[in-house]
């Protein structure tokens, strides 16, 4: 099998032996897909600090042979948006936008209008404060791109939460607590 390259942001990331990690990406133009780090933790290794949440990288990745997993072969950090990380309400608003997507895009279906609207949720929360209203137009226009129908304004928080629990059988956790400790207004 040969290798490939592609645009992705890392959406989650946990550690597999000792120093090995599984990161789950959204590719642009290879959809939501798994991939493991061999090494990436070990002494010397310049692959961990690149393969954080949330930052954007290009990637080369070799499709496994045996699995469902890819294997990275090389990864070179694009953007790491770095303002948002000073910011907790931000991040934390950031990584909502990641679960989200992550819950909602199928493994190994391209999703590059998905890419985009998380690039785009995730640029701005790296120059401009977390609120209320821009974590319902991220879920708004989401729900859009999916075909679930809520065009237009005047849907609340509590029905954007249905839609998503009715398709998609789950929410992110932090969900409840965004709620009620987002500002309202832009910031």
């Amino acid at each position: 099998m040969t290798a490939f390259s592609d645009r992705a942001i890392i959406l989650g990331r946990e550690r597999s032996g000792e120093t090995s990690l599984v990161v789950q990406l959204l590719c642009r133009g290879r959809g939501r897909m798994d991939a493991l780090a061999k090494g990436a933790l070990g002494p010397g290794s310049a692959l961990a600090p690149v393969l954080d949440m949330l930052h954007e990288v290009d990637i080369v990745l070799k499709p496994s042979a045996r699995g469902a997993r890819a294997w990275v072969r090389e990864a070179v950090m694009v953007e790491p948006f770095a303002g948002m990380r000073a910011d907790f309400p931000r991040f934390e608003l950031a990584c909502h936008f990641a679960a989200l997507v992550a819950l909602c895009v199928d493994r190994e279906h391209p999703s590059p209008e998905i890419y985009d609207l998380l690039r785009l949720g995730l640029g701005y929360l790296d120059a401009h404060g977390a609120s209320l209203r821009l974590m319902l137009r991220f879920e708004r226009r989401l729900l859009e791109m999916l075909g679930l129908g809520v065009a237009g304004e005047g849907f609340s928080a509590a029905q954007f939460g249905a839609i998503f629990g009715q398709n998609f059988h789950a929410l992110p956790p932090g969900r409840g607590r965004l709620l009620k400790a987002l500002p309202r207004g832009p910031t």
